[in-house]
């Protein structure tokens, strides 16, 4: 990625199933709401989450 302006991500490998999930639920594959909201609310609701564990940027195999 040295002398690049591309950027991998993880989401491309392992979220296609929650885009397509939102798409079919709420008719857009992203994000329902902005980041202020986020970051105004008082209380944050995080099930589920992995977040200390590391994701690698392409899928073991």
């Amino acid at each position: 990625m040295l002398n690049t302006n591309n950027v991998d991500c993880c989401a491309r490998v392992r979220h296609g199933p929650s885009v397509a999930g939102l798409q079919q639920a709420l008719g857009n594959g992203a994000m329902s709401n902005s980041i202020s909201d986020i970051e105004n609310s008082k209380c944050l609701l995080v099930l589920a989450t992995t977040a200390p564990t590391p994701i690698p940027s392409s899928p073991a195999g």
